[in-house]
């Protein structure tokens, strides 16, 4: 079976199934499995394969809309494009962690990478005698026809009846410009629960590309696009049918405050937010995140679902200079006001992982300060630099086994003890017991102290912490500790800045 990652495919590849003959229903032997079965059996299926069967009959079509509710997809200019957005995606679908059998899990079922190539914009070869003024086609107009293709493609994919019934969808493109891709995600995929819109892709150099255009926040302009995924009008608002999500991420977009705010507030149940160089993420978004998460407006409407992670990466609008633009966060962590509290690990309401990543606005002594002021019980906090604060181990002392007691060992005194205190008799050897005149001696006792080894099991443990934990001065916040990268090897000059290991005691 070929891997999914290099299948195309095509629109007409997803179009519903024409009607079988009676005789093809009744023979088919795949009907006779009971549907859990059969749904099980289907989500090991690649999506190729998935559809083809979905084209055989009409149950099978049903059963395979079932069954498709994951989809990863890349529409970019060339398959190297797609295959880089899927490797350096920061999040990784729960689906493929729990399918069981390790040996058909493919990470890759679930992936589709669909082209968008365009003829070079000065055509097969590039012209010698003609001046670059008087070329047709300029970078500009050609990274429009680019994305208006990209576009096109992923409106005719998303918006085929076989994906109605999508949980999760991933989507790799340059660019949203069409009002129609917003509209199909809001209204025809009702049954969404995770949704990734990524459009930042900084490992891909194209030249119809300005300088910086994956970074720099000048190009991520507002749009009226996003209002049919906020709600934001009568039309759209009545019309949204998107309002079941419980995890959002969005990479690299113009949606500006009001926009995103509608759209948080359209999606009670949301519990994981990660927004990565997006326009709208500023003080006022934050300050009305934290009014929204808290107990003030509780009673206007129903309280919305208690958020876990929180992710605002690489916003420049974001700007934090003290301890009080950092208190939206107290409604969050479920701290009140200036008051310290002791951190409870056990609090699974609150917020957990909270991630300011490269949003150099925000100072990293002001946050500390608010740390340690509020000492929220947080699993995992990721700083504007980069550094990863995780919360401290909790290590027992391992408890040491009794000694039996006078009434177990008959002889009062305990085997540890009769150990230290052991008397071998050794018996002379036939040279050693003779004199220089020949005569016997009888054999003398000969007392051998054994000494038993201590194990000082308190020192062990301490040696095992200090391999997990770093000293308190290297941890910014006292009650947090540091997460370590690997030391790196004697002459390697090689300094990861970008690659942080996971923490293994998050979840």
């Amino acid at each position: 079976m070929r891997p999914l990652a290099s299948i195309s495919l095509t629109p007409v590849d997803i179009c519903p199934p024409p009607t079988p003959s009676a005789a093809t229903m009744s023979t088919s032997p795949i009907l006779a499995l009971p549907p859990e079965v059969l749904h099980q059996i289907l989500k090991y299926l690649p999506i190729a394969t998935l559809l083809k069967f979905g084209r055989t009959s009409k149950c099978n079509y049903a059963a395979a809309i079932l069954a498709l509710q994951n989809l990863r997809l890349a529409i970019l200019p060339r398959h190297i494009h797609g295959v880089l957005a899927f490797l350096s995606s920061s999040t990784f679908d729960d689906n493929d962690a729990d399918l069981g059998d390790t040996f058909f899990d493919d990470p890759s079922r679930n992936k589709v990478i669909i082209t968008s190539p365009l003829p070079p914009p000065d055509g097969p070869q590039r012209s010698r005698t003609k001046p670059a003024s008087q070329r047709t086609v300029t970078p500009a107009h050609y990274r429009e026809k680019l994305l208006q293709l990209q576009n096109a493609l992923a409106c005719s994919i998303l918006s085929t009846p076989t994906l109605a019934r999508l949980s999760s969808l991933t989507l790799h493109i340059y660019h949203i410009i069409s009002p129609s891709l917003t509209e199909i995600l809001a209204t025809l995929l009702p049954s969404l629960r995770d949704l990734r819109l990524n459009f930042y892709h900084p490992y891909l150099h194209d030249t119809c590309l300005p300088a910086q255009y994956w970074t720099n926040p000048i190009y991520l302009e507002p749009s009226p696009i996003w209002n049919a995924l906020a709600g934001v009008g009568v039309e759209s608002g009545a019309n949204l049918q998107l309002r079941r999500l419980e995890k959002l991420t969005v990479e690299r977009a113009g949606i500006t405050s009001f926009q995103l705010r509608k759209w948080v507030e359209c999606n009670p149940n949301l519990r994981e937010l990660r927004l990565r160089n997006v326009a709208g993420v500023d003080a006022e978004f934050v300050q009305w995140l934290g009014r929204y998460y808290g107990d003030s407006e509780s009673g206007a409407a129903a309280k919305p679902t208690r958020m876990k992670v929180l992710a605002l990466e690489s916003c420049s609008s974001l700007v934090a200079d003290s301890v009080e633009h950092l208190t939206w966060l107290d409604s969050l962590f479920g701290v009140s006001g200036s008051q310290a509290r002791v951190h409870d690990q056990g609090d699974d309401s609150a917020l957990q992982v909270l991630s300011l990543r490269y949003s150099m606005s925000v100072r990293t002594p002001a946050l500390c300060a608010y740390l340690e002021s509020r000492r929220p019980g947080v699993q995992q906090i990721t700083f504007p630099d980069g550094r990863i604060l995780a919360r401290k181990k909790n290590r027992h002392k391992r408890s040491r086994p009794e000694r039996p007691s006078k009434e177990i060992n008959p002889s009062g005194t305990c085997s540890h003890q009769r150990r230290q205190r052991t008397r071998t008799t050794q018996p002379v050897s036939q040279g050693e017991g003779q004199d220089g005149n020949g005569n016997d001696h009888e054999p003398t006792a000969v007392d051998v102290d054994i000494q038993a080894l201590g194990i000082d099991e308190t020192s062990s443990d301490e040696n095992e912490t200090s391999e997990d934990e770093d000293s308190p001065s290297s941890s910014p916040v006292s009650y947090l500790r540091l997460i370590n990268r690997r030391r790196p090897r004697k002459g390697c000059k090689f300094i990861p800045s970008d690659i942080i290991e996971p923490d293994p005691d998050v979840t």
